[in-house]
């Protein structure tokens, strides 16, 4: 008989969507030796991420060689990263993490193509930081694979994972769940299924109140930021975790928590808005409230 912890090892992950955080994540399951299948919309974008990925890879196990199964002598193999604008591929995968934008029709439009190929899988994961994930499942064929596990940015670095259950995930779903995270090393930080979860819910106002204070107090962001890492300890200010999740992302995010929530707490201040426009989205393009070249 095989035993559910067995039944919960992941063998090959499909990640789809190839942006930062997609990148990220396909880092940590290769650096935990699983294989992983990208998936998106070009051939520009699975070539661009898998260079990105490589370099990180070549990189990574020399300076943190604790956490990452991949050394000089058991390298990561070439066939470990497949490239795929196929959603068929994901029949050949036992864990899905989706990591598209977040704009709920889009992920439903996702979310309808992969039916037909998701029978093999254990579990999807939604990589979602602010869309209830029951939201996401009710329009599924298959609510009871479907789970919310957000990864931090970047994935690799970080220890723990937000994980929210709608009300239709499955306890088989999540006992696979739980061994799969815990194959990458990471722990487990349980959620309800809310608008923004924990992280989020309380993350980006910590970023909006902190360009309200660039905006209107003219603070430069590097004092900002200074308070939180050399008087709280935390490893990175406000203004550069934006940066880091990207300056458009975290204007959606506030967005999505308005239009669920209804609080002014979450209203988008104007600064963030102008740099969406402005194109100054972080470091994704090497400009946001710093400059990275």
């Amino acid at each position: 008989m095989i035993s559910t912890e067995n039944k919960g090892l992941a063998k090959r992950v499909a990640v789809v969507g190839c942006g930062n955080i997609g990148r990220s994540v396909a880092v940590d399951l290769l650096m935990h030796d699983i294989p992983v299948t990208l998936i998106d919309l070009s051939e520009d974008i699975l070539q661009d991420a898998k260079k990105e990925i490589m370099q990180i890879m070549r990189l990574f196990p020399i300076l943190n060689s604790e956490n990452t199964s991949v050394t000089a002598e058991k390298p990561m193999r070439e066939h470990d990263i497949k490239l795929a604008m196929d959603l068929s591929e994901l029949l050949y995968c036992d864990f899905i993490i989706e990591n598209i934008v977040e704009q709920i029709d889009v992920k439903h439009a996702l979310y309808y193509d992969m039916e037909p190929w998701v029978g093999n899988a254990k579990c999807v994961c939604v990589n979602t930081s602010c869309i209830p994930i029951h939201l996401i499942g009710e329009r599924s064929g298959y609510s009871e694979k479907i789970a919310g596990v957000h990864f931090m940015n970047p994935s690799y670095l970080k220890p723990v994972v937000e994980v929210i259950p709608s009300k239709y995930t499955s306890e088989g779903c999540l006992g696979m769940l739980k061994v799969f995270l815990a194959q990458i090393n990471k722990k487990t930080v349980f959620a309800k299924d809310e608008p923004g979860f924990i992280s989020n819910r309380i993350s980006h106002i910590f970023m909006n109140e902190a360009a309200l204070l660039v905006q209107n107090q003219k603070i430069a962001p590097h004092d900002v930021d200074a308070i939180f890492e050399k008087c709280f300890g935390h490893s990175m200010g406000p203004l550069k975790t934006a940066d880091l999740i990207g300056i458009d992302t975290v204007a959606q995010s506030l967005d999505i928590l308005h239009s669920f929530l209804r609080s002014d707490k979450y209203i988008c201040c104007d600064l963030l808005r102008e740099m969406v426009a402005k194109g100054h989205l972080g470091r994704k393009v090497e400009q946001g409230f710093y400059i990275y070249n």
